[in-house]
């Protein structure tokens, strides 16, 4: 990861077990940490940048980009939140 890639290895190790402990399912913590993401909710803007350098960049911008205009975006905000960080929502 960039964010940490100019850590020195007590930092990077630091760093670490603070998002451990942070990130461990069931704990309080995580528990805020959800709550928070909930509250801010979904994105509600095209993700043309990661059209252009993601998806865009591996298959073209062909007729179709990817983007399903018809997804439930909330159920997929629970679903990432509850597969990603074990939320349990």
């Amino acid at each position: 990861m960039e964010a940490t890639s100019k850590l020195s290895k007590e930092e990077l190790k630091a760093f670490g077990s603070v998002a451990k402990e942070r990130l461990t399912e069931g704990s309080q913590s995580l528990k805020e940490i959800c709550t928070k993401i909930l509250a801010i909710g979904a994105p509600d803007y095209r993700p043309d940048y990661m059209i252009q350098h993601g998806m865009g960049a591996f298959g073209g911008n062909g007729p179709s980009d990817g983007v399903n205009p018809a997804i439930d975006v909330a159920a997929e905000l629970k679903e990432g939140l509850n597969k990603g960080l074990h939320c349990n929502i």
